[in-house]
C-alpha cells in the first residue's frame, strides 16, 4: 500500500474552502450588478490540482488522488458571434433611425400643407384661391382694377407659403448639419475613450489583473460606435516581451456589404480621429494666377501662360493643381487621421498602413498629406454605413436633381433623396409657376418673332423667325413720309435650337464679326430705339403688360426664381403692371370684352407641364438628359412632392422596424449569455454555500481523524 499523506487532506479541504468562497464572491458580485447597465456576467474558472511526479518506490497498484481545486481566474460570459451580429444590426438601426429622423422633420414642414380648410393643404388652398380669383376676374371683372387687386392678394398668399417652406427647409438643413457635426464629435469622443480604456486594460493585464469592469465600459462604447458606422472588431495577443502577451483590440471601419474593415480606427493603445474633408480648389500663385500640374511630372507646377510660352510643353499634359481650400467639403465626406496614443505619439508604420489601404482597389479611400504634412485617409462617398452616412446623405443627396458632378461621384445619386432634393423640388414648382404666368402676362417684344408690333420689313425672316428684320420709325411703305430704318434685329439659333436676337444700329448683312461687334446697339439705348418703331406704343403702354413674379420684391428680375426669393414683381405691386385680358394690342383697342389671355391663364392652373430637372440645374447627368421627373399640373407637382416624401418615410419606417426587431432579438440572445439571471445566481449561491460547508466539514473530519490517530492509537503496553 502507498503511504498516506498525513496533512495532504488539509490542503485539499483548504483549497475547497478557498474555491467556494471565491465562487460566492463572484456570485455576490453578479447579483449586486444585476441592474448595472452593460455589466457582463462573470464566472470563476477552476481546475483540479495535479501534483506531478511519481515516487520511485511506489507500488504498481497504488491509487493516486488529486490534490484539490485551484481557482485560475474570473472570466466574462460573452459570445463573440452574437457581438458581431448585434453590432452589424445596430449599424442598420442607426442608419435607418438617422434617416427617418430627417424625414420626420421634413414631414413636419410639408405637413403644414395639410392644415388648410377642408383637409386641403395651405399651399394647395392658396393655389385654389388664386385659381378661383382668376376665374372670377375672367367672368366678372376682366378690365376692372379691383379684381386685379383681389387676384394679386391670392398670388401673394402663394408667394408667402413658398417663402415660408423654403425658410423652414433652410433651417432644417442648418440644424441637421449642426447635429451631424455633434455626432461626429461624439464619435471622436467614443474613439478616444476606447483607446484610453485599451491602455488601462493593457496595464492591468501586465500586472496580472483581468480588468473585467473596464472591458464592460469598452464594450458599451463599441456598441455605441456600431450605431454610427459599421465596424469590424478583432482581438489578438500582443507580445510585450519576456514571454508575456496581453490582449490587443483592433477596430476598423467597414462598408455596408462587408464585415471586413479597411480604415483602421483603433489599434491597441493607438486611435484615430475623424474630421470633415476640406473642399478642393485649384491653387493659385502669388500673382493670383491658376496653377496646373504636369500629369507625368507632379513636381512641375506652372501657370497656363508659362505652359503656352514653352514650346516643349503641351497643355493637354497638364491638369488642375488642386489643394485644400478653407471651406468644408460640400458633400461632408470624412477623413481619418493617423493613429496616435494619448501622448500624441504616432503609431509606427502609419505611412505604410495608409499606402496599403490606398493600394487596395476594393476600398474607396485616398491617402492625402496636407500642407502641414499631416497624413489623412480620405473616405469615399459610399464607404461608410450607419447613422453618420445617413446624415451625410440627408444633407447632400439631390435625387433626380443631381448634377453630372454628383453622378460622377456616385452613380446611384439619382435614387437618394435628402433635404436638397425636397428644396430643389419646391424650387422647381415655384420656378415653373412663375415662368408660365410671367410668359402669359408679357408681350413678345422680339421683332423677329412678333414683327406685327413694329413698323418692320421681315422679308429676310424664315418661318422659324431666323434672319434679319429691319425696323422703322414709321410705315416704310407709305407714299408720303415713309419711316426711317433705325434698328436691325438679327436672330440666330445654336445647335440645340436656342434662339438669340442681337440688335444693331446699322445693317449687319455681310459684315464680318469684328465689324458687327462695333455696331451693336448699347443696352441702355435699345429700348428707346425699339419704342420709336412701335406701331401703337400708346395702346401697348395702356395694356400694362409685364411680369407678375420676380426673384425679389424690389425688382422685376425673373432670373433664378426659387421658392425662397419668389415675390410679387415690383411693377405688379405698384399697379404698373396688371393681368392682361388679351395680348393683342389691336384686339385690346377695338374689343373691350376680349379676354382670351385670361382664359389662357385659367387653363394654366389645370394644364400639365413637364417638370424636367434640367429646367433648374445647369449640368444634369448626360445619362439622364432632359427627361421629365414629373408630368402634371401645379397641384399635381405639389402632391408628387408629398407622395415621394410619404413613400420614403414609410419604407424607412418599415426598414427600421425590421432592423429594430432583429436587433432586439440579438440583444436578448446576447443578454441570455452575458446578462445576470437572478435564478441562476441563487442556485449557484446555494451550491457554493453547500460546497463551502462541505469543505469545512471535511476539514473537521480530517482533524478528528488525526486526533484519533495521534491520541488514540499505539497505546497498547502503556
Amino acid at each position: 500500500m502507498s503511504n498516506v499523506s498525513t496533512f495532504g487532506g488539509f490542503s485539499t479541504a483548504r483549497l475547497g474552502i478557498y474555491a467556494s468562497q471565491k465562487a460566492l464572491e463572484v456570485t455576490g458580485n453578479n447579483i449586486s450588478n444585476i441592474n448595472t447597465p452593460n455589466y457582463t456576467r462573470q464566472v470563476l474558472q477552476q481546475k483540479a490540482l495535479h501534483v506531478g511526479g511519481v515516487d520511485h518506490y511506489t507500488i504498481t497498484n497504488d491509487i493516486r488522488v488529486g490534490a484539490g481545486a485551484l481557482t485560475t481566474g474570473v472570466i466574462q460570459l460573452r459570445d463573440p458571434y452574437l457581438d458581431i451580429r448585434y453590432r452589424n444590426e445596430n449599424a442598420n438601426v442607426g442608419a435607418m433611425d438617422s434617416k427617418l429622423g430627417a424625414l420626420d422633420q421634413l414631414s413636419a414642414i410639408f405637413d403644414e400643407v395639410g392644415k388648410g380648410k377642408e383637409k386641403d393643404g395651405v399651399l394647395e388652398l392658396a393655389f385654389k384661391q388664386f385659381f378661383e380669383d382668376l376665374q372670377l376676374q375672367n367672368t366678372e371683372g376682366a378690365s376692372r382694377d379691383q379684381y386685379n387687386t383681389i387676384t394679386r392678394a391670392s398670388a401673394q398668399s402663394i408667394v408667402a407659403w413658398f417663402n415660408d417652406y423654403a425658410k423652414q427647409l433652410d433651417t432644417l438643413q442648418k440644424d441637421y448639419e449642426k447635429a451631424f457635426r455633434q455626432d461626429l464629435d461624439r464619435v471622436n469622443t467614443v474613439l478616444t475613450g476606447i483607446r484610453d480604456l485599451n491602455e488601462a486594460i493593457r496595464k492591468e493585464n501586465i500586472h496580472g489583473g483581468d480588468a473585467l469592469e473596464l472591458k464592460d465600459e469598452r464594450n458599451a462604447l463599441i456598441d455605441e460606435l456600431s450605431g454610427y458606422m459599421r465596424i469590424h472588431v478583432t482581438y489578438s495577443e500582443e507580445d510585450i516581451g519576456a514571454g508575456m502577451t496581453v490582449e490587443k483590440l483592433k477596430i476598423e471601419m467597414a462598408d455596408k456589404t462587408s464585415v471586413f474593415g479597411g480604415v483602421t480606427l483603433i489599434d491597441g493603445i493607438y486611435g484615430s480621429q475623424l474630421s470633415i474633408q476640406k473642399e478642393m480648389v485649384q491653387a493659385k500663385n502669388d500673382d493670383d494666377k491658376l496653377l496646373w500640374v504636369n500629369k507625368n511630372d507632379p513636381k512641375q507646377i506652372l501657370t497656363e501662360a508659362e505652359i503656352q510660352a514653352d514650346a516643349n510643353l503641351n497643355m493637354d499634359d497638364f491638369e488642375e493643381y488642386m489643394v485644400e481650400g478653407e471651406d468644408d467639403d460640400p458633400l461632408f465626406r470624412l477623413q481619418a487621421s493617423v493613429l496616435r496614443d494619448r501622448h500624441e505619439n504616432i503609431m509606427p508604420g502609419e505611412e505604410r498602413r495608409m499606402d496599403k489601404a490606398t493600394a487596395d482597389t476594393s476600398l474607396d479611400v485616398e491617402k492625402y498629406v496636407d500642407p502641414n504634412e499631416e497624413m489623412y485617409l480620405k473616405i469615399g462617398d459610399n464607404f461608410m454605413y450607419g447613422a453618420l452616412q445617413s446624415a451625410r446623405e440627408m444633407l447632400t443627396e439631390k435625387g433626380e436633381y443631381s448634377s453630372q458632378e454628383d453622378y460622377a461621384v456616385d452613380p446611384d445619386c439619382t435614387t437618394k433623396r435628402g433635404i436638397p432634393f425636397y428644396t430643389n423640388a419646391l424650387n422647381h414648382l415655384a420656378n415653373t409657376f412663375a415662368k408660365w404666368f410671367n410668359d402669359a402676362n408679357t408681350l413678345d417684344m422680339n421683332p423677329t418673332s412678333n414683327p406685327g408690333l413694329y413698323w418692320a420689313d421681315a422679308t429676310n425672316i424664315d418661318k422659324d423667325g431666323l434672319g434679319v428684320a429691319v425696323l422703322y420709325d414709321g410705315d416704310p411703305k407709305a407714299d408720303t413720309n415713309p419711316g426711317t430704318a433705325k434698328v436691325w434685329a438679327k436672330t440666330t439659333a445654336d445647335a440645340n435650337g436656342n434662339k438669340t436676337t442681337k440688335y444693331y444700329s446699322a445693317d449687319p448683312t455681310g459684315l464680318p464679326d469684328d465689324e458687327l461687334a462695333k455696331i451693336e446697339i448699347e443696352p441702355e439705348n435699345l429700348k428707346a430705339s425699339l419704342d420709336d418703331c412701335l406701331k401703337d406704343k400708346a395702346t401697348i403702354d395702356e395694356m400694362r403688360a409685364g411680369v407678375l413674379f420676380s426673384s425679389g420684391g424690389n425688382t422685376n428680375d425673373t432670373e433664378n426664381i426659387t421658392a425662397r426669393n419668389l415675390s410679387i414683381s415690383l411693377d405688379w405691386s405698384t399697379d404698373a403692371v396688371t393681368i392682361l385680358r388679351t395680348k393683342d394690342p389691336e384686339i385690346y383697342k377695338n374689343q373691350s370684352t376680349a379676354q382670351d389671355n385670361l382664359n389662357h391663364m385659367v387653363t394654366l392652373m389645370e394644364q400639365k407641364f413637364n417638370f424636367a430637372p434640367a429646367d433648374i440645374i445647369k449640368d444634369p447627368p448626360a445619362q439622364l438628359g432632359d427627361q421629365a421627373y414629373f408630368n402634371g399640373s401645379f397641384f399635381g407637382m405639389l402632391t408628387k412632392i408629398n407622395t415621394v416624401l410619404g413613400a420614403d418615410q414609410k419604407s424607412t419606417e418599415e426598414a427600421l422596424d425590421n432592423y429594430n426587431t432583429a436587433c432586439d432579438d440579438l440583444y436578448l440572445a446576447r443578454e441570455g449569455v452575458s446578462g445576470v439571471d437572478l435564478n441562476d445566481e441563487t442556485v449557484n449561491m446555494m451550491q457554493y454555500q453547500k460546497s463551502y460547508s462541505a469543505a469545512c466539514r471535511l476539514l473537521t473530519t480530517l482533524d478528528e481523524m488525526l486526533e484519533r490517530l495521534i491520541n488514540n492509537t499505539g497505546i497498547v503496553g502503556r
